[in-house]
């Protein structure tokens, strides 16, 4: 299981673009 942090960073990343 990833971390949820990291997760929700990447999220966060995809979408700012």
């Amino acid at each position: 299981m990833e971390n949820a942090s990291s997760i929700f960073v990447y999220r966060l990343l995809l979408h700012q673009k």
